[in-house]
Parts: C-alpha cells; sequence; structure tokens
C-alpha cells in the first residue's frame, strides 16, 4: 500500500540503495503519492508531458498519482484531463494512450460534475477506442452515484 508518507529526501535515499528497475517503479509510485500539489504537479506533467518515459514508469507515476485519500488534491486534474486526452491520443502510441486514459480517468470523484464533463468530451470527434475507454469510465461512476442513491434511499 502507498501512503505517500515518505519525503522527497527519503524516497530519493532509498532509490539510492535500490537503483532497478523495480526500485525505480517503486520511487515513481512514492514520488506521485505525496500528497501535494506540487507533488501532483510533478506526477501529472511527467506523465502528460515526458513521452520518453518507460512505460513501467509511466504507469507506476499514474498509480501513484491517483490516491483514493487525496480525491481533493485530484479536482483540478478532472477537467485537466480532458483538455490532455487528444494530444495524448495524437503523440503517443495506442498502449501508453490507453494506459493514461484508464489510469486517470478521474473514478474517485464519483459525482455529477465527472458526469457532466465526460458527456461534454463525448461529443466530440474521438478515436473510437477512446471513446470506448472514456464511457467506460463514465459507466463506472454512473453505477457508483446509483449506488450510492440506493445507500441512501434505505
Amino acid at each position: 500500500m502507498v501512503t505517500g508518507r515518505l519525503a522527497e529526501e527519503a524516497i530519493e535515499a532509498e532509490l539510492r540503495n535500490d537503483d532497478t528497475a523495480t526500485g525505480r517503479r517503486q520511487a515513481a509510485v512514492a514520488f506521485a503519492a505525496r500528497p501535494t500539489m506540487v507533488a501532483k504537479e510533478l506526477a501529472w506533467a511527467d506523465i502528460i508531458e515526458r513521452t520518453e518515459l518507460p512505460n513501467a514508469i509511466l504507469e507506476a507515476t499514474i498509480g501513484g498519482f491517483v490516491q483514493p485519500d487525496q480525491v481533493e488534491l485530484l479536482v483540478d486534474y478532472r477537467s485537466k484531463y480532458f483538455a490532455a486526452l487528444p494530444q495524448v491520443w495524437a503523440k503517443r502510441t495506442m498502449e501508453t494512450s490507453q494506459s493514461i486514459t484508464m489510469g486517470l480517468y478521474p473514478a474517485f470523484l464519483v459525482d455529477e460534475e465527472t458526469l457532466a464533463q465526460t458527456d461534454a468530451f463525448l461529443t466530440g470527434e474521438l478515436n473510437s477506442a477512446l471513446r470506448r475507454l472514456v464511457g467506460e469510465g463514465r459507466d463506472g461512476i454512473e453505477r457508483a452515484l446509483r449506488a450510492r442513491a440506493a445507500d441512501t434511499s434505505k
């Protein structure tokens, strides 16, 4: 489990002690999981802008970025996500584009705003794979909202 509690210096020290592929992946998760706006900004830039990141590091960074107990830090990235997707799909490989699309979908922001932004995005001209993946994310939000409504009506 990633808690995001290690300071940057501690993560760097651990990486120096274990500068292997596994150590680099774990460091990427730990850096991105830190519960600060700066950590999220750096992780976002790595995910969206650094096209040279190996897939394993990219996926580790995504995993650290999206923490269910840090939704307040992720709210601003909901609209950034939808704005970034067209460029991601234009510049990245299919595999990388899919990883980013699925991994960064604002699934922990279970509210009507996520549905509204998703619906607005889906009205545009999109690659069929992108449309399907975002639509699947939307379906998850819709199910969660229905389940929440059913729970509160009891």
